[in-house]
């Protein structure tokens, strides 16, 4: 039996802007963006695997919820989509 290569969260490429990521418990990824605006909502949080999103001021904010949201979520991250 050949053994398969793994694919986790860190060998994957990170969105533009990504400034972190969190690994959830299924293996889906919390990414934090900075969407670059400096008069509100600067930062965008999204999972891969479930329909989580959020939009946050404070980048400190963010980390919180995106790691809060990572330990609990257990949705499996979604396949890419094929042409």
């Amino acid at each position: 039996m050949t053994a398969q290569p793994v694919s986790t969260p860190w060998q994957l490429p990170w969105p533009e802007g990504c400034i972190a990521r969190y690994w959830t418990v299924a293996g889906a990824t919390v990414d934090i963006t900075d969407n670059g605006k400096t008069d509100g909502w600067r930062y965008d949080t999204k999972c891969t695997g479930c329909p989580h999103k959020d939009a946050l001021k404070i980048e400190d904010s963010a980390h919180r919820s995106s790691q809060t949201h990572a330990y609990a979520c257990r949705a499996l991250p979604r396949p890419a989509v094929t042409p």
